[in-house]
C-alpha cells in the first residue's frame, strides 16, 4: 500500500517522514521501552510472564467489548432500516405535498 501513497509525495516530503519515525522510535525507546524495563527489574512482583498474561486478558476484554458493541450497533442498524422500510409503506407520497 505504500507504493499508492508514497508516490504522491515529493522526495523533500518522504525524507521528512523518514526522520519523523525515525525520531518517533527513538524516543519512544528512549521514553517507554527503557522506562518500563527498569521498573520491571526493580517490582519483583511484575515478572514477564504474569505481565503478558494479564495484557492479553486485559486485551481480550477490550476486544470482547468491542465486538459486543458493534455486534450491538449492525442490529441497532437493522432495525433503523426495517423502520424506515416499514414507515416508506404505511406513508405515501401526498403526505409530503408531492403531487404528480
Amino acid at each position: 500500500m505504500a507504493p499508492f501513497v508514497l508516490d504522491d509525495f515529493f522526495a523533500a516530503e518522504k525524507i521528512m517522514a523518514l526522520v519523523i519515525t525515525v525520531l518517533l522510535a527513538v524516543l519512544t525507546q528512549r521514553l517507554v521501552e527503557t522506562r518500563f524495563r527498569r521498573l520491571m527489574e526493580r517490582v519483583p512482583q511484575l515478572s514477564a510472564p504474569r505481565f503478558l498474561v494479564t495484557g492479553s486478558l486485559v486485551l481480550a476484554l477490550i476486544v470482547g467489548g468491542f465486538q459486543l458493541t458493534s455486534h450491538q450497533m449492525m442490529q441497532g442498524a437493522k432495525d433503523v432500516d426495517a423502520g424506515i422500510e416499514r414507515v416508506k409503506s404505511e406513508v405515501s407520497i401526498d403526505c409530503f405535498g408531492l403531487r404528480p
